[in-house]
């Protein structure tokens, strides 16, 4: 902000005072468009009734802040300035009273704009002594003794009007938009044959730009934080969430992952958070509560069906067992699975599916069989194909010069068949048993 210097000695000048009142003006200005930016703002200018009530309504004392050119006349001796804008004040230190007459029709409504612009006026005429060179013991009166009163305050004020409406049929009066530089604070709405207006009949304008009754400051609501069980629980607040429990819901995993709904083959899903859209990358971490038999589907929230697929395809059947926990990540169309192996074992023997979706089987049957042809039932049926059944014949006995052997027959997606020899005059009378392997996907 500027500052006006003066000296011991100098002859005073009327511009000393006249810069240094604009000075401060500059400086206010500036800082109360650092406070409410530079669009119209107002504090104060409430509207009430009167007391008793009456067809005016009150506007209570306040303040207007517009963007305005700093002098659009000279100042005193100082010239217009209508190239520099600043905010100023307009101040209104008393009540205004504004009238708002009823309608002339039966059942009408009319609705008045209670507008504000700010106005700065040149006020408060005095005759002024001036200096008189030839008798200084005897001053003029105005400039050169002219008797002449000149204003002594530029003065910002609040200019207030009650801009009428159209009257129209009670319920479908409108409001008129406010004059060009003013702004809308109130709507005052009166009805055919009102002899006073009351609290109901005002409202706040659309829009109307009105500081806080409590001020800034006390306005500012203190930022409140989500807690920890709310940020892990997804909860929706409104609130902000810190550093730390964003952390903490991210490392809890709760906004990933889901219990399979539905069925085995189409499952559904519901994540809380909803995602907004599905994006390539999304990553779901999900339970499966029944083992698929055949390709499936998966809808989350609600969206599209999109299938889960293994190296780029659809799966078979087994891939995704009860119980256990698999990591999916979507690729803008489908779900690609990343899965591990696993094994299991029955009666049949024993089996392990890799996660590359080969399929090993294998078991041992024991006991006392002659040459011939014997069924292997898998412990569970290749999804896809059987490659190849490797049998392995048993020898219990402690002899070793046994000649005998297995050899696989035929083989399906469910079990397969393996013939036992031995030689007739090798001395073999039974074989113990056999072993077999198959492969497949």
């Amino acid at each position: 902000m500027d500052r006006v210097t003066v000296y011991p000695g100098a002859i005073p000048l009327e511009t000393d005072i006249l810069n240094s009142e604009r000075n401060a003006m500059v400086g206010l200005g500036q800082l109360a468009a650092t406070l409410f930016g530079t669009t119209t703002t107002v504090n104060g200018l409430g509207c009430a009734p009167t007391s008793p009530a009456s067809m005016q309504v009150k506007i209570s004392p306040g303040e207007i802040y517009a963007r305005q050119n700093l002098d659009d006349n000279a100042y005193g001796s100082l010239p217009a300035d209508t190239a520099h804008q600043i905010v100023k004040q307009g101040i209104a230190l008393g009540n205004t009273l504004l009238s708002c007459t009823a309608p002339s029709s039966v059942g009408q409504s009319i609705n008045y704009l209670i507008q504000a612009t700010f106005s700065e006026v040149d006020n408060t005429p005095v005759v002024l002594p001036y200096y008189n060179a030839s008798n200084p013991t005897a001053a003029y009166s105005g400039p050169a003794n002219s008797g002449a009163a000149q204003p002594t305050k530029r003065a910002g004020t609040v200019s207030l009007v009650a801009k009428p409406g159209i009257p129209a049929s009670t319920g479908t009066q409108t409001t008129p938009a406010p004059d060009s530089g003013f702004v809308g604070l109130w709507v005052v709405t009166v009805a055919y044959g009102a002899t006073a207006i009351v609290s109901g009949n005002i409202a706040a304008a659309a829009g109307a730009p009105i500081l806080p009754a409590a001020g800034i400051v006390a306005s500012i609501v203190p930022t409140t934080y989500a807690s920890r069980a709310e940020g892990v629980a997804g909860t929706s607040t409104n609130k902000a969430v810190s550093p730390d429990v964003m952390a903490q819901a991210v490392q809890s995993g709760a906004y990933n992952f889901a219990v399979a709904g539905g069925t085995a083959n189409a499952i559904t899903v519901a994540l809380v958070p909803a995602p907004s859209v599905l994006l390539p990358g999304l990553i779901i971490h999900l339970k499966i509560t029944a083992t698929n038999s055949g390709p499936v589907t998966l809808s989350t929230n609600g969206s599209d069906l999109a299938y889960i697929t293994s190296n780029g395809a659809q799966l078979t059947g087994g891939e995704l067992v009860a119980g256990q926990i698999y990591i999916l990540i979507c690729d803008g169309f489908n779900w690609q699975g990343v899965f591990k192996g696993t094994s299991g074992s029955n009666a049949n023997g024993k089996w392990e599916r890799r996660a590359s979706g080969v399929i090993e089987q294998w078991g041992t049957v024991l006991g006392s069989f002659t040459e011939g042809a014997q069924s292997v039932t898998f412990p569970i049926p290749f999804p896809t194909v059987c490659d190849q059944i490797q049998p392995t014949a048993v020898n219990a006995s402690s002899t070793q010069n046994h000649d005998i052997w297995a050899q696989s027959v035929s083989w399906s997606t469910t079990g397969g068949v393996i013939y036992l020899n031995y030689p007739q005059a090798g001395g073999v009378s039974a074989i113990d048993g056999f072993s077999w392997r198959a492969i497949g996907e």
